[in-house]
């Protein structure tokens, strides 16, 4: 059985990215207890966060 890679969504360049495929910065929870990363976008270079999805 393979596993969803873990995406985050990055309001940057609207898109979504791979988990692997960013550069973390810090990952913390929000007040639902779901992680947060901020990262690099590898799009525009930029600083983000976003909510790690499945």
């Amino acid at each position: 059985m393979d596993m969803m890679p873990l995406k985050v969504f990055c309001d940057g360049c609207k898109d979504f990215h791979s988990k692997e495929d960013v550069i973390s910065e810090n990952i913390e929870s929000d007040y639902m207890g779901r992680d947060v990363i901020t990262f690099e976008c590898k799009t525009d270079g930029k600083i983000h966060k976003g909510i790690v999805v499945s």
